[in-house]
């Protein structure tokens, strides 16, 4: 299994990393929740645009990106501008998509940027080889709000992932019964033994929060938490899940 280094964060190493969204509207609690997650409450911050409300506006997204860095530091974040139908904010076509992130990629400031899987090949792997220029790396993610699919299904998907060219690959997946969620920790598991690149993966909403501190048993490389607003349903409080995290891990 390859690992990825973002700054001072091996992802892949063993350890389940924690990260956390910032989620504010305005840039003034986008930077706000960014200084609150310096203090040593989680190892990566993931940026999500699509909440930010001048999402539209790559020239804004840049000069804030420029902010978080400075703000944070040497801890890493992710560029995530998740569209309406991976359960986001931002309503573009999967043009307009594309062009922000290009964009932003060319002058903005994020150690890791989350291309959707939904946006067909083509388009994933030109984004895939703008971050790649600028040296930045590649989480391919994939979201079913609706369902689990079957296990043979979600180990495509993560495979899928690895073929077009992720330097990390994340699957979020709705059950509807304990078995969805064991069938997403046995995907996972599988797809840890035959892939050569780090997983992130998950069972979504109370059903599924176990799935989130398990990676020990799925090979899932890190686990969401929230601090204030959650970004997806089932997130634990990032100060609860390092608790979780430091008691499994140690």
């Amino acid at each position: 299994m390859k690992t990825v280094r973002l700054r001072n964060v091996e992802l892949g190493d063993g350890d389940s990393k924690i990260i956390v969204p910032i989620t504010g509207a305005t840039e003034e609690k986008i930077i706000a929740q960014a200084k609150e997650l310096n203090q040593g409450i989680c190892d990566l911050a993931e940026w999500r645009v699509d909440l930010f409300e001048k999402h539209h506006a790559v020239s804004e997204i840049v000069r804030v990106s420029k902010k978080l860095r400075d703000v944070l530091g040497d801890m890493p974040f992710i560029f995530t501008i998740r569209t309406k139908e991976d359960g986001g904010k931002f309503e573009g076509t999967n043009e307009e998509y594309a062009e922000t992130v290009s964009k932003f990629l060319l002058e903005g400031e994020c150690d890791a940027c989350d291309i959707e899987l939904a946006k067909g090949k083509p388009l994933v792997q030109s984004l895939l080889g703008d971050a790649k220029s600028h040296g930045v790396k590649t989480i391919v993610s994939s979201h079913s709000f609706d369902k689990t699919p079957t296990v043979d299904k979600m180990i495509s998907i993560l495979g899928e992932m690895q073929s077009c060219g992720a330097d990390i690959a994340k699957l979020a997946v709705m059950p509807k019964s304990i078995q969805d969620v064991l069938n997403l920790m046995l995907a996972s598991a599988k797809a840890f033994e035959n892939l050569n690149i780090p997983l992130i993966t998950m069972s979504m909403g109370k059903l599924g929060a176990f799935s989130r501190v398990a990676g020990l048993l799925t090979g899932s490389c890190a686990t969401f938490g929230s601090y204030g607003q959650e970004s997806a349903p089932g997130q634990y409080d990032c100060r609860d899940l390092k608790k979780i995290m430091e008691m499994l891990y140690e």
